[in-house]
């Protein structure tokens, strides 16, 4: 393979959509076969070099969701995310799926990033929409995701970990009604290791699993996403994946969605995804998408 050039890229970029007609192979692969960092420098050269702007140049050359994919692809992650959101909320309800599925398992970096990248495009705060279209136990959710501080450190502590399940049990299951703002505290507030440790904490103190206490304890959207929080992440977003194409149809937002959001992290979904189906993600969708959008995702499962 040839050594990374960006003005090579967007030159082959720019050929593929120049004319009449665009040159689709020649377009997904030249954007698949690069990182998201890359793919920045390529969007920065097209600007400076060929005084073009490249998303602009794929909305007027591409359409639906092979657009969609596309665009999110070459947008940051970050800008790709708070898209997806504002997607979410505007318009009448909320899609509150989208705010799980883009939301979860995030970094204290990623999220700010989303916060600043949401500002940056749409002239107001995450939050400001969140306290708009969220309610209840779902608004304290939502805001404890954007707000609320990854303050474990890496290492577990046993006696720690025991004393959230003790916590966890006496705010929920332990009493008549529930302490939401203790489960919001230590979920939204806890990394994946801790979460992972409670979650097998509780299930030897209590005989089930903490995801089963939310689930007892929660429902709608606060339920869907703090039981996401606790679970293995990669297993989750194998079973989004699986979701997608099963039954009538293929939910082509949601597949792009996690196609193109947890792209980076594809190799490690596909493993589980293997282990829980029997089957690769490659195989998976390979019937259930078509066109110039099958033909990108199949390239993005390739690739990673």
């Amino acid at each position: 393979m040839a050594p990374f050039n960006a003005l090579d890229t967007a030159n082959t970029m720019r050929k593929a959509m120049k004319g009449l007609g665009t040159d689709d192979k020649a377009l997904i692969a030249a954007t698949v076969c690069l990182n998201n960092e890359q793919l920045q420098e390529v969007r920065k050269v097209y600007q400076t070099e060929l005084k073009r702007d490249l998303l602009e140049d794929i909305k007027s050359e591409t359409s639906g969701e092979y657009e969609r994919a596309l665009v999110g692809l070459i947008l940051t992650r970050a800008e790709f995310d708070a898209k997806e959101l504002r997607r979410a909320v505007k318009g009448a309800g909320t899609d509150e799926d989208v705010f799980v599925q883009t939301l979860c398992h995030r970094t204290q970096e990623e999220i700010k990033a989303i916060k600043d990248a949401y500002l940056a495009m749409f002239g107001k705060t995450l939050q400001h929409d969140i306290e708009g279209d969220f309610s209840g136990d779902g608004k304290k959710f939502a805001l404890g995701l954007v707000n609320m501080d990854h303050a474990s450190p890496k290492e577990v502590s046993a006696a720690q970990i025991d004393e959230w399940v003790h916590k966890l049990y006496s705010a929920g299951e332990g009493k008549l009604g529930t302490d939401e703002d203790t489960f919001v505290e230590a979920i939204c507030g806890n990394g994946p290791e801790w979460l992972r440790a409670m979650n097998e904490a509780y299930g030897r103190k209590h005989g089930h699993t903490l995801v089963s206490a939310v689930k007892r304890e929660f429902s709608g959207f606060a339920a869907k996403g703090l039981a996401a929080m606790i679970r293995d992440h990669d297993e989750y977003y194998a079973e989004l994946i699986w979701a997608a194409c099963d039954g009538a149809g293929t939910d082509e937002a949601a597949l792009t969605r996690v196609m193109v959001a947890r792209r980076h992290r594809l190799p490690d979904i596909n493993n589980r995804f293997m282990a829980k189906y029997n089957v690769s993600i490659e195989h998976r969708i390979k019937s259930e998408v078509s066109a110039n959008y099958g033909k990108i995702m199949l390239a993005i499962a390739k690739a990673s």
